[in-house]
């Protein structure tokens, strides 16, 4: 695998998409090991006890990023900047603590964009004990986050030609926390987003595997953790870059987007035109950045279009940047079109 996953150990960039050593050091005094915040408050008996704010560390969905139980997944419990404006001006973005359910630890965290109905990433880490992979029992059907208006359903999937495709792979999580639960927690609607199926079960799944096997065989057994990042992409990747961000007939997506959603006049759910994967493998001893990759394929079902390889973590910088734009500028006000379209054909005596 070290063949695979080429070593680099530069600091990385404003994105943030993997964290530098002097801040990867620091996860190991900051981390939080519970879902909640605490007070300290003295019992009965005049000690200090362990007090949670009220109906706040069971909520799965936040609208700040500031959350232990989404933080964790992180290096230095920094998650990414860059890939969206914050929340004071993008007020469709929701930071999800993902878990089977509300009584159970998170298993991994999920940026999700309500305007396009579709994760912008989702952040898991694999350690020691979480390598023992092994395929459990699917369940009969996929949960719903509540507090996500827009997002999947059962009854959307089977009549179209996408499948639900887990931005955390179910194998990848399948021994971590008790039991079944990181397992169970990636079959959610908001871990999912629609894949070809060709490209789903074919050169993803061949990377997602390389990964597994990279963690297993190469990071982990050398004392490090690797966190991970999966995400969506509005951005065609193209087997010449570098050279295709200069000629601007390559550049159609912004012009796209409003045909890339499964459903027309419903609310949206929209189709990325590309996946990707960056993963950072850091000594849990020091701190330091041992290796890091970055992967990225389309979404097509014509195996000549997938172009799915490996990147460096720049060139995914770079394709990312040029995403950002394009979801922000038109996921807002498609949103609200889409939104008003079915409210005139499906309830007619709603106000908009």
């Amino acid at each position: 695998m070290r063949g695979v996953f080429v070593k680099s150990f530069s600091s990385l960039f404003t994105l943030v998409l993997i964290m530098p050593s002097v801040l990867a050091r620091s996860l190991h005094s900051s981390q939080n090991k519970g879902d909640c915040r605490s007070l300290k408050m003295r019992n009965n008996a005049g000690n200090h006890a362990k007090k949670c704010y009220p109906g706040y560390p069971r909520k799965q969905v936040s609208y700040l990023p500031y959350r232990n139980c989404y933080r964790r997944f992180f290096a230095g419990m920094k998650p990414p900047e860059g890939l969206r404006r914050s929340n004071s001006h993008n007020p469709n973005i929701r930071y999800i603590c993902q878990r089977p359910d509300e009584k159970r630890k998170s298993q991994f965290g999920t940026m999700f964009d309500e305007s396009l109905g579709l994760a912008v990433f989702s952040a898991y880490t694999l350690t020691t004990k979480d390598i023992d992979f092994q395929h459990r029992a699917r369940p009969a059907s996929w949960a719903k986050t509540p507090g996500i208006e827009n997002q999947g359903s059962d009854a959307i999937y089977p009549s179209l030609p996408y499948i639900r495709g887990q931005l955390v792979p179910a194998l990848t999580l399948s021994n971590t926390g008790k039991g079944d639960e990181g397992w169970l927690s990636t079959f959610t609607y908001t871990n999912a987003v629609p894949q070809r199926p060709d490209f789903n079960m074919g050169e993803w799944l061949e990377f997602e595997n390389k990964i597994r096997s990279y963690a297993r065989n190469d990071c982990i057994p050398n004392r490090g953790k690797l966190y991970l990042l999966t995400g969506t992409s509005f951005v065609h990747s193209e087997p010449d870059w570098p050279i295709w961000p200069r000629d601007p007939k390559r550049q159609p997506w912004l012009a796209n987007i409003k045909d890339n959603y499964l459903i027309p006049d419903s609310p949206p759910i929209a189709i990325p035109v590309s996946l990707w994967t960056a993963g950072c493998c850091i000594d849990s001893k020091n701190g330091t950045v041992t290796g890091n990759f970055a992967v990225i394929g389309n979404n097509e079902e014509d195996p000549q279009l997938m172009h799915t390889r490996q990147i460096s973590v720049e060139q995914l910088q770079s394709i990312l940047k040029q995403d950002r734009k394009t979801a922000e500028d038109f996921g807002y006000i498609e949103l609200e079109k889409r939104k008003r379209k079915y409210r005139e054909r499906f309830e007619p005596g709603r106000n908009s």
